[in-house]
């Protein structure tokens, strides 16, 4: 519902356009609410090449919960790979890792103005959205690849196993 009221509160500006992915649960309560809404488009259903291809021409990623959400959600690494600043209002490790890490903006729980002042931000400062982009996709390398981070894990189990085994 957060992005529904903000994108009510965008609705005359035809260079911001919400897109929601997905065929959930509440699609069909979604679609009424925003059948006025000229920047929203919801896609229903998308396989992982479409999801791919449309966050190809993203210029961002929201993350919401409810109030006191400290989730780091699936989407979250989906974003930072394609190189997405993050809009979250999630708290704990993600709300740390995105300010730490300069690769979003944090926006209240619910609060959609604070979510247009986020999204309007970025549009706003290209050279701001520029380096989010740049540090999301950075750091998705170096820190969130699967690839990277699974052979370092191993890497340390192994070590680990083998310091115990010859007691040192």
């Amino acid at each position: 519902s957060v992005l529904l009221r903000a994108a009510r509160r965008l609705r005359e500006r035809e260079d911001i356009i919400f897109v929601l992915g997905g065929s959930g649960d509440n699609f069909e309560a979604i679609r009424q609410q925003a059948r006025d809404l000229p920047n929203l488009r919801l896609t229903g259903w998308l396989n992982r090449e479409q999801i791919y291809a449309l966050l190809s021409h993203s210029h961002a990623g929201v993350v919401s919960g409810a109030p006191g959400t400290e989730a780091f959600p699936n989407k979250s690494f989906v974003y930072f790979s394609m190189g997405l600043p993050l809009l979250s209002s999630m708290e704990g490790d993600l709300r740390h890792f995105i300010e730490q890490k300069e690769t979003g903006l944090y926006f209240h729980p619910d609060n959609d103005a604070d979510l247009v002042n986020c999204i309007l931000k970025l549009k706003d400062d290209p050279a701001l959205q520029k380096k989010m982009s740049d540090n999301s996709r950075r750091v998705f390398l170096e820190k969130l690849d699967a690839d990277k981070i699974y052979q370092a894990y191993a890497d340390h189990v192994e070590h680990m196993a083998a310091k115990q085994h010859t007691g040192a």
